[in-house]
């Protein structure tokens, strides 16, 4: 069926449908798999028909897998800094909620347990895996799934004249977002994958050329803000020229950007064009920003972009504060920024390589979160998966430690 589908041009359906049999046949040997699973099937954002309940088959993993891994959470309770971020993701839910009693509807409750499990749920099955050991098998399904979009990006660049790509149809913004978030993990701390250490600059070569195919500035951001994580936070004998290297990039990072807004300005000048993506994300924000200033304490509720109700603000906004003031007020937009602080705690408390990954992917997404809608399938779980793998990172090592010290004794 796979094949009849791509001889008639069906390349994403395809894959879909290979996929579910590798779900459906990882689930018959171990349940624990479909945890494993989840973390590459991040670029499987196709929607599922729900009687109006908008859910992508990256959820719906993402909702399997945390079921399966909550029950492990009474054999291994979460160290105090992944509670601390969850007890941030709490507060924030429940001040949604809070608004959610103003303007209660199906969309909101199914849009605040979307969010839930987004956080939440990246959170717990990232801490399982590592657990489990089983984060080395998803990240290489990762850096294979990843890979394998990135040169479809180049070569849909390359065969349309330098254009943004747009790789089997996935947006260009939301391919770049997942290769600046997996480039940061390969480039901060590779040997996660166990792989030879020769694999590490064809791995970053092949995933800059793809977020250069993409040519989505809100990518180059989340870049941008993880390599400044890296700076600051890179220890050991050779951090020196880490940091020196990474400033250099920033700094080019940010140039580029600079050009980038310069040229899209320069042109639409030229072009008399008064259309273009930047004037149509003013013209939203503005109709956002309206919005809330009439509705600033609690909102007007969450997805109401979606009800065709508010005219020019009838569209998602890029920008994630914009967005929270619209929907929750500043009643979950204090939540909202709460989170992200108890994130940002939780992950600088950590002093192993995974947690300085986790920081500078969560950070990195809400720097990409100005520009780019946040709450999205894929791009906004796998940074909360990666804070996930730091978050247990130090206690698997400790535990690892103790049990080899019991095995000297004996």
């Amino acid at each position: 069926m796979a094949g009849a589908l791509l001889a008639t041009g069906q390349a994403r359906l395809a894959a879909l449908l290979v996929a579910l049999c590798v779900v459906l046949s990882a689930l018959a040997l171990n349940t624990q798999s479909i945890s494993v699973l989840a973390v590459p099937a991040v670029f499987l954002v196709e929607r599922l028909d729900l009687g109006g309940i908008d859910l992508s088959y990256s959820d719906a993993l993402l909702i399997g897998a945390t079921a399966v891994a909550l029950p492990a959470l009474s054999r291994w309770p979460l160290s105090p800094r992944a509670r601390l971020l969850l007890l941030g993701l709490t507060i924030y839910l429940s001040l949604v909620t809070f608004t959610i009693a103003f303007h209660p509807s199906i969309r909101s409750y199914a849009e605040v347990f979307h969010r839930a499990i987004l956080v939440g749920g990246s959170v717990i099955i990232g801490v399982q895996l590592v657990r489990t050991g089983r984060h080395v098998l998803a990240l290489r399904l990762l850096l294979a799934a990843t890979v394998t979009v990135s040169f479809a990006s180049i070569a849909t660049t390359l065969s349309t004249g330098l254009q943004p790509a747009y790789p089997w149809g996935l947006h260009k913004n939301f391919v770049g977002s997942l290769f600046a978030t997996f480039l940061l993990l390969a480039v901060i701390h590779y040997p996660v994958f166990r792989l030879p250490v020769w694999g590490r600059l064809p791995l970053v070569v092949a995933l800059s050329a793809g977020l250069a195919a993409a040519q989505s500035r809100g990518a180059f951001l989340t870049l941008l803000a993880g390599l400044l994580i890296l700076a600051v936070r890179r220890q050991g004998p050779r951090r020196l020229p880490v940091r020196g290297a990474a400033v250099l990039a920033v700094c080019g990072i940010a140039a580029l950007i600079i050009v980038s807004v310069q040229n899209q300005l320069q042109e639409r000048v030229e072009t008399g064009n008064l259309q273009d993506s930047l004037a149509q994300r003013e013209q939203v924000e503005t109709a956002t920003f309206d919005l809330w200033r009439e509705n600033w304490v609690v909102g007007v509720g969450l997805k109401y972009f979606t009800t065709g109700a508010f005219g020019a603000a009838n569209q998602a906004p890029n920008n994630v504060l914009n967005e929270s003031m619209a929907e929750t007020g500043v009643v979950g937009t204090a939540g909202f920024l709460i989170l992200q602080a108890a994130a940002v705690l939780a992950l600088a408390r950590g002093s192993g390589p995974l947690a300085t990954a986790g920081l500078a992917c969560v950070v990195g997404r809400l720097l990409h979160g100005q520009v780019d809608i946040y709450w999205s399938a894929g791009t906004a779980a796998l940074p909360w998966l990666i804070a996930g793998f730091g978050l247990a990172e130090e206690r698997r090592r400790i535990a690892g430690v103790a049990e080899q010290e019991t095995h000297t004794r004996v």
